[in-house]
């Protein structure tokens, strides 16, 4: 029996018409047309082929039925065997194709979880030596002393977020022009208003109002 070579699960195949690996001599016109039916409306793996097997039931019962050669699913029901010509000479149905499939969409989702948690791993990992090479800067940069003394100036030392409490931090509104960007790009604020700034589920930064 031909089998498709061993690719990666497209986990969001969609059925496309198949062809068949090998076609028996004789088939009717009718046969072929019937057989034709069923691999036009494809198998849910996305394989391209299929093969007619030799299949027997449970009960010892045999019959004609197309298998996909990705998955090892059927194709459409079973065939009557007085339709296929020499239908004893076909390869018999062959159950390791859908283990085999099983045991791979398996293997490839927990290897893509486990990616998935490495990479998480190592971008929480980036992100903690990020945030602990950012507040190094913040207490150690001159100039950013200088232009956060000017901002806390510029405000007269009250936060622009609620114009009560004292100012205690500058907050940038945006990193895209850097950690010393133009003076109108920060803000004196409080440290409750700073927390909110910062807060993913706070209505200011586009979460839920309380």
């Amino acid at each position: 029996m031909t089998v498709e070579p061993i690719q990666p699960i497209d986990w969001d195949a969609t059925p496309q018409p198949m062809s068949l690996a090998r076609e028996p001599d004789g088939l009717d016109g009718a046969t072929r047309a019937e057989i034709e039916r069923r691999l036009a409306s494809g198998c849910g793996c996305g394989s391209g082929a299929a093969q007619l097997t030799r299949r027997t039931n449970r009960g010892g019962a045999i019959s004609v039925a197309l298998q996909c050669l990705r998955c090892g699913s059927g194709i459409g029901g079973a065939l009557r065997r007085d339709l296929v010509p020499a239908w004893e000479a076909l390869p018999p149905w062959d159950e390791h194709l859908s283990t085999d499939y099983a045991g791979r969409r398996r293997a490839e989702a927990e290897a893509a979880l486990a990616y998935r948690r490495d990479n998480m791993e190592l971008l929480q990992r980036l992100a903690r030596e990020n945030r602990e090479a950012y507040g190094h800067w913040l207490r150690t940069s001159k100039d950013w002393a200088a232009l956060r003394a000017l901002v806390l100036r510029r405000a007269g030392g009250r936060c622009e977020a609620c114009l009560t409490a004292p100012a205690a931090h500058v907050h940038h509104l945006t990193y895209s022009l850097g950690r010393l960007p133009p003076a109108w790009e920060l803000r004196a604020v409080c440290a409750p208003c700073h927390g909110r700034l910062h807060s993913s589920a706070d209505e200011w930064t586009g979460g839920t109002a309380p």
